[in-house]
């Protein structure tokens, strides 16, 4: 079958040839992917493709929503628990949120952090404009239940509601591992209760329910998400794989005894992501005296901050850039008002970023910095899921 890939790869360099033990650990994956049983260490490519968690998650959804809109989703959670999630919605709505544009679907607040400001901040924003319970539902997602910032967190975002509403306990979805001490706790208090497979690591949770469930809330598309996510596994037995090529690049920079991966996002709308692979590839390769530092920088923003450190510091560093096709609608009059800079006039801003981009790709070229390059041709839940 010939894939759609919402996105092309260009590698650092030529790849090698694939050694027979990496051969076999790709078909070791590809064959996990369809296998539920989430046993081996790998499961959480097994995510996509078992219908069961969207299913459940829906099923949850229609029954909290069916007869009252949804306002707020509140994910309280930390680290793999709600940056998985965060990222997502960042990406898609981010720029709504921050410009404060209409829009009906609900609003996502995440508690990551037990900081007094901005807890008290979301309290007195629910506060004011909630009317109804209804309003806003709360997931607290900890795979143990004993996360000091989630439990924290959620016990006065509770009782705040508690205070205002009467019990609460039908606006709780508990995102815990089965078994736990807090899903027997959350069923006892008569919240809700959604489980994720014990063996998946919560960094990689997003399309179990930990992700699934309040992107569904929030009126996203996690089938698209989830779709996306499929057409990555699949495409490992394609001829050119790009998980396979960008493996290779960072084995290369790992081998070449690189200290710093610099993922350069060329969209302010995946800085959040940028946070979420963070923390994969550190906790991840950050064992036994060993790793690569992950740092996350925007363009063009970052240009004007840490370029000159990026271009003539260290050669210490490998650099993942991100492209993102952009739009066209802002276009400078052909006789702009501040016509300070030559040829601006007539030039649209998605010219301008690209080129800043193209020219940014070629210096690190120029001075030998070690780099590849992703680039998306559209941004949505697909392209994001894969």
């Amino acid at each position: 079958t010939t894939l759609s890939l919402p996105l092309s790869f260009t590698p650092a360099a030529n790849p090698a040839q694939l050694s027979a033990e990496d051969i076999a650990y790709v078909q070791k994956l590809t064959a996990i992917a369809r296998d539920a049983s989430y046993t081996l260490p790998e499961c959480s490519v097994s995510l996509p493709f078992d219908k069961s968690i969207i299913d459940q998650a829906r099923a949850l959804y229609q029954k909290i929503s069916s007869a009252h809109p949804l306002k707020y989703v509140v994910v309280v959670g930390i680290g793999g628990s709600n940056l998985g999630t965060l990222a997502v919605y960042d990406a898609l709505c981010g720029l709504d949120d921050r410009y404060g544009s209409q829009t009906s679907r609900p609003r996502l607040f995440a508690l990551d952090t037990v900081h007094d400001a901005t807890v008290d901040h979301l309290r007195k924003h629910l506060v004011e404009n909630m009317a109804h319970k209804d309003d806003v539902v709360v997931c607290v997602v900890s795979k143990s239940g004993n996360t000091t910032e989630t439990m924290a967190n959620a016990n006065i975002l509770i009782q705040e509601l508690e205070s205002r509403f009467g019990p609460v306990n039908d606006r709780v979805v508990a995102i815990t591992d089965p078994g736990s001490a807090f899903a027997a706790h959350a069923a006892s208090q008569k919240y809700h209760v959604l489980t994720l497979p014990k063996h998946v690591g919560g960094r990689y949770s997003v399309f179990s329910a930990v992700g699934v469930f309040p992107l569904l809330c929030l009126g996203l598309d996690a089938e698209g998400l989830l779709r996306g996510a499929q057409s990555a596994v699949n495409d490992l037995t394609s001829p050119a794989p790009i998980a396979v090529s960008a493996y290779q690049d960072i084995k290369a920079a790992y081998d070449a005894h690189l200290a710093i991966h610099d993922l350069f996002l060329f969209d302010p709308r995946l800085e959040t992501m940028g946070k979420w692979y963070r923390q994969l590839l550190a906790e991840s390769l950050g064992k036994e005296g060993k790793g690569l530092l992950p740092t996350v920088s925007i363009g063009s923003t970052d240009l004007h901050s840490v370029a000159q450190l990026y271009l003539g510091g260290p050669n210490n560093r490998f650099t993942s850039f991100v492209w993102v096709e952009q739009g066209n609608s802002c276009v400078i009059d052909s006789n702009p008002s501040l016509a300070l800079v030559e040829n601006l006039g007539g030039k649209s801003l998605s010219t301008i970023y690209h080129a800043i981009y193209e020219g940014t790709r070629a210096a690190y070229t120029k001075t030998g910095r070690m780099h590849d390059a992703f680039h998306f041709s559209t941004l949505d839940a697909e392209s994001i899921g894969y």
